[in-house]
């Protein structure tokens, strides 16, 4: 597992650190949004096709708190000022977005901000299953429900990628 992290994950963290606030060219490419809301922060991510970053938005917000988005519109204004930064910096339109939220927690909590924000949520997973997924563990504690929910649905729909532009 540490050598895939180091062959994987890490080139794509450190890549993703570097385009943080940094104009990147428009891209051709289909491309695909990510959205966090987080405990100390939110996190807008755009990846390509080979699921590599390509633009990244990063804010320290206090909009979240055990789970719960305390500022709804606090967290609202920081999605929609990430979207508009994004949609310049690439010249494309996103309608669609995935995003995640914390074990034993209402998915609703973060599907309420994006869609109040404009975007339709193309995926909801829970925070374990999203990062076994990422890491491409089949065998990990946490997220099982949603998980198997997700690919069963995955599967039906015919879909190829967790996010959707």
């Amino acid at each position: 597992m540490a050598h895939d992290e180091q062959l994987w994950l890490t080139p794509r963290l450190q890549k993703a650190a570097a385009l943080c606030h940094q104009t990147p060219a428009a891209s051709d490419t289909p491309l695909w949004l990510g959205v966090d809301l987080g405990t100390c922060d939110v996190v807008s991510i755009v990846v390509d096709s080979d699921a590599q970053p390509v633009a990244v938005c990063l804010d320290w917000a206090d909009v979240v708190r055990d789970g719960i988005v305390w500022d709804f519109f606090g967290a609202v204004t920081i999605v929609r000022r990430h979207l508009d930064t994004l949609e310049q910096q690439l010249g494309c339109r996103f309608t669609h977005a995935a995003t995640s939220f914390p074990p034993g927690t209402d998915p609703r909590i973060s599907i309420n901000v994006l869609e109040s924000a404009g975007l339709e949520v193309s995926h909801v997973l829970d925070e374990p299953t999203a990062v076994a997924d990422l890491l491409q563990l089949d065998n990990a504690g946490g997220g099982g429900y949603w998980r198997r929910y997700y690919r069963h649905c995955h599967r039906q729909a015919g879909q190829g990628d967790l996010l959707r532009r």
